[in-house]
C-alpha cells in the first residue's frame, strides 16, 4: 500500500532573540495594573489566576518589529493585531480558535510563548486523522505560527506558582506569486 499525505497542516516555529524577549516581557510586567484592569472589565475568569489585554491591547513596540522583521519563502506576513495573557495556579483558555468567520483576513495565528511553563494543545478537525491531538512544549523565546482556523487550548499545570506568559497574534500570509 502506497500511503500519500494530502493537505497537511503547517506550522511554523522560529527562535526569537533572548535579549528582546526578556524587554517584551519587562514591557508586559511594567503595564501588569493595566492588564488586569482590562481583564476586570470582561473576562469570566478570576484576574489572579487569568490575564488577557485582548479586548483593549497594550503597545508592545519590540514585538511589533519581530514579527514585522520574520522573513517567509516566498511569503509576505501581515500583522492584524496581538494580545497579551498571562495564566497562573488554575487558569486555562477553553479550545477556541481565532479566524472569526470565513471572511476574516487572518489567515495564521500565532503564540510568542515568554516562559517555559506548560503546554498549547492543538486539535484535528479532520475526521479522519490518525492523530486527533498535538502537544506544542512552551519555551521561552519560541514562536509558532498555526493556521488560525486550527483548534487549540491551554490549561496550566497546578503545580507551577509562576506565571505563563504569552503574546497571541494574527496575521495573514500570502505567497508572491
Amino acid at each position: 500500500m502506497i500511503e500519500h499525505d494530502i493537505f497537511p497542516t503547517k506550522m511554523f516555529e522560529v527562535k526569537a532573540n533572548k535579549d528582546v524577549c526578556y524587554s517584551i516581557l519587562d514591557e508586559i510586567v511594567s503595564n501588569e495594573n493595566r492588564l488586569k484592569l482590562v481583564s476586570l472589565s470582561s473576562q469570566k475568569q478570576s484576574v489572579e489566576d487569568y490575564v488577557t489585554d485582548y479586548d483593549d491591547p497594550i503597545k508592545l513596540p519590540q514585538f511589533e518589529s519581530v514579527i514585522q522583521n520574520m522573513k517567509f519563502d516566498g511569503g509576505e506576513l501581515t500583522l492584524n493585531r496581538y494580545w497579551v495573557a498571562s495564566y497562573k495556579n488554575n487558569a486555562f483558555h477553553h479550545m477556541h480558535i481565532h479566524k472569526g468567520y470565513c471572511m476574516d483576513k487572518c489567515n495564521w495565528s500565532g503564540i510568542l510563548y515568554l516562559s517555559d511553563i506548560g503546554f498549547t494543545e492543538f486539535f484535528s478537525t479532520n475526521p479522519t486523522s490518525f492523530f486527533n491531538m498535538s502537544r506544542v512544549k512552551s519555551e521561552f523565546g519560541k514562536i509558532i505560527m498555526f493556521p488560525s482556523n486550527l483548534p487549540h487550548s491551554f490549561t496550566s499545570d497546578p503545580m507551577t506558582h509562576n506565571k505563563r506568559y504569552i503574546v497571541a497574534f494574527n496575521f495573514e500570509l500570502y505567497g508572491n506569486e
